[in-house]
């Protein structure tokens, strides 16, 4: 029989092997690409292996997970039934079976991952492991990214970053995105650092009572230089969220109004400090909001179309071959054929599997958001809101850019999803 030490420490050698996986993931380029995204999913499927042999979640684990995870079982059969024609009975002719095979992979690499993170958070300090490892290793990969930047800022690994040589983008080859990765660290940071409050007590090894406090301030830097207007924007409204909605911290603000201004203070003081360090990269880009916002509408529209000419979908790798085949025009060419991507998470998912698989996937996201939002509500738990924030900064950046057409991003998302889920769903709660 294992000893509740032997538990303990599974546990935590489990909740650290998601938000490695990823780590390397975002390290190489965020796995864009089919290559690198086909090796991450069978790194991700068998991490996921390992963690459930770690943690051997209870048969209530599983029975509370089945329903989301029946939907989203469905969903894969959706998909892998339209890149095999025998067994197709829509004869949905998807192109580029080769590559929608891939993106087949992919998809169950994510579910993998949700599945591990959720295992983890369902035990008892599983989740909070897990996330503090994933300030950490942002730190780290913000080091990198600097370190790249510095060293060569046209390129990240040797690769040229084309005509965004100009910005920042970290590790990967995408600024927005890049603006996206670094945000979710400063909100989780905050998260953090609400649990170091003086009535909460929340034990934390010294390593994260730095990275904390460093995740914030170097995170909303780091966004801010990407020059990624929705990445800022959307970290600045979750910091603001996550701090008005602490409970403690407005009990403390009653009870402990000087400490409590002095802390807010330098805090603001901090954020302002970053902006204004990084002020005319900002504003510049800010500058352009209505060209840039007519040129995406155009590529909704021009997505739109053939949207409503597949209503199956083209096939969750076939998104640049139908490109290729609905340009009509010299214009449309000029404009669309580098873009990869309809910058808009309902278009990507319609492309992927149609109208279907966009029903199967609300339908899962809701199982799953219910119950994190229904404890959110009620309880005390500043990881929980935190993770909620992340998860709104992500969905915010994919409403308007190629944030989960990345698949290092769509693991990520799935991770902070399923660990919201596990920590929420538990019984008892005792995720600070």
């Amino acid at each position: 029989m294992m000893t509740r030490s032997g538990s303990d420490r599974r546990t935590r050698i489990a909740a650290v092997i998601v938000p490695v996986v990823l780590f390397g993931q975002m390290m190489a380029l965020a796995a864009d690409g089919p290559l690198l995204a086909a090796a991450a999913a069978a790194v991700e499927i068998l991490a996921t292996i390992l963690v459930v042999l770690l943690v051997a979640p209870p048969s209530t684990f599983w029975r509370r997970l089945a329903p989301p995870l029946a939907v989203l079982g469905l969903a894969a059969v959706w998909l892998a039934s339209g890149t095999m024609p025998s067994i197709d009975l829509l004869h949905r002719g998807w192109i580029a079976p080769d590559l929608n095979r891939g993106g087949v992979v992919r998809y169950i690499g994510g579910v993998a991952v949700l599945v591990a993170a959720a295992a983890v958070a369902w035990r008892p300090g599983g989740a909070r492991v897990s996330l503090d490892t994933w300030i950490m290793v942002s730190l780290i990969l913000l080091a990198a990214g600097f370190a790249m930047n510095e060293a060569d800022p046209s390129r990240v690994w040797g690769y040229d970053k084309g005509f965004l040589a100009g910005r920042f983008t970290g590790t990967i080859l995408n600024a927005n995105a890049a603006g996206c990765l670094f945000g979710i660290p400063a909100v989780l940071g905050l998260g953090r650092f609400l649990t170091l409050l003086p009535r909460r007590l929340d034990p934390a090894p010294l390593p994260i009572m730095i990275a904390a406090p460093v995740a914030l301030l170097a995170g909303i830097g780091a966004c801010a230089i990407t020059a990624s207007r929705t990445a800022l924007a959307a970290t600045l409204v979750a910091l603001l969220l996550a701090t008005i909605f602490d409970q403690e911290l407005r009990e403390q603000a009653r009870q402990r109004t000087r400490y409590i201004v002095l802390l807010l203070a330098a805090l603001a003081i901090g954020v302002a400090v970053m902006l204004f360090l990084v002020g005319d990269v900002v504003s510049d880009r800010f500058q352009t909001v209505s060209t840039d916002g007519i040129e995406r509408t155009r590529i909704w529209a021009f997505y739109g179309r053939i949207v409503l000419a597949h209503p199956w979908g083209v096939g969750p790798g076939g998104l640049d071959d139908i490109t290729l085949h609905a340009l009509s025009s010299t214009t449309d060419a000029a404009r669309i054929w580098f873009v990869h991507s309809p910058h808009n998470l309902f278009l990507s998912l319609l492309l992927v599997g149609g109208w279907p698989y966009l029903v199967l996937i609300l339908t899962a996201a809701g199982l799953l958001a219910w119950p994190a939002i229904r404890s959110s509500a009620i309880r005390r738990q500043p990881m929980i809101r935190a993770s909620i924030s992340a998860i709104g900064v992500i969905l915010a950046c994919a409403s308007v850019d190629i944030t989960l057409d990345i698949p290092a991003f769509a693991s990520l998302a799935a991770f902070l999803i399923g660990t919201v889920w596990g920590g929420s769903v538990r019984q008892p709660v005792t995720m600070a």
